[in-house]
């Protein structure tokens, strides 16, 4: 029983966590932080699949739906999540200074900082460093960040809380596999109707004695 729920629910539950990973690559250095919003429709288009899956495998439509909305918001945790969980498992501190600043479009309006680094003797460090609140950093000025060797995070500083990422992450990602894995509980075959016509009364065969033959009366005697 249980192998078959996790066999009917896989491919649904793959839909959806491929959604997460391509909205996770947007919280990344490998694109832009101003397109983080086309990356999160990128994996949301990613996890509408799943409304074809859930009919094609006929799966538990309330459950199979709950699991795609919540995949949306999941989505979102993962892309402003993905760099400090990269950052907490392979993350180092190091001496950084501004070379280059511009203002954050994440909508219409400037939202927040990002900061172009170098490490002090020079090298640049990968991705950019956002700052939303708290007076903005001048173009020379040296801090101390947090940033990944493979250059797959966007640096952020070294006194940011990163610690439980992968936890936190792990956790939602549960959250959403749940109700995906109940999607994949077969239904209970319903009985099939009885046809009245098919409905035969048993009959039973009474058996009878043997007659005997009552003697005949000699009324002459």
């Amino acid at each position: 029983m249980l192998l078959v729920t996790v066999r009917r629910a896989l491919p649904l539950l793959g839909v959806l966590t491929a959604g997460l990973l391509v909205s996770a690559v947007a919280g990344t250095s490998l694109l832009n932080q101003d397109l983080q919003l086309v990356g999160f429709f990128g994996g949301l288009f990613v996890a509408l699949g799943a409304i074809y899956v859930i009919k094609a495998r006929d799966l538990r439509a309330g459950w199979g739906f709950t699991a795609l909305g919540l995949a949306v918001f999941i989505n979102i945790i993962f892309m402003l999540s993905v760099s400090a969980v990269i950052l907490e498992l392979a993350g180092e501190p190091v001496a950084a200074t501004v070379v280059a600043d511009r203002d954050g479009y994440e909508g219409k309006a400037p939202t927040s900082h990002r900061y172009t680094l170098t490490e002090l003797g020079g090298a640049p460090i990968r991705g950019e460093l956002t700052l939303e609140e708290g007076e903005p950093l001048e173009l020379g000025e040296q801090v101390t960040v947090l940033r990944d060797p493979a250059g797959l995070a966007n640096p952020m500083l070294a006194d940011e809380v990163v610690a439980g990422s992968t936890g936190a992450l792990v956790f939602f990602w549960l959250v959403l596999a749940v109700p995906a894995l109940i999607a994949g509980v077969p239904r209970r075959e319903p009985a099939p109707p009885v046809d009245p016509d098919a409905m035969v009364s048993p009959v039973f065969e009474v058996p009878r004695g043997r007659r005997r033959d009552r003697p005949r009366q000699d009324w002459r005697s």
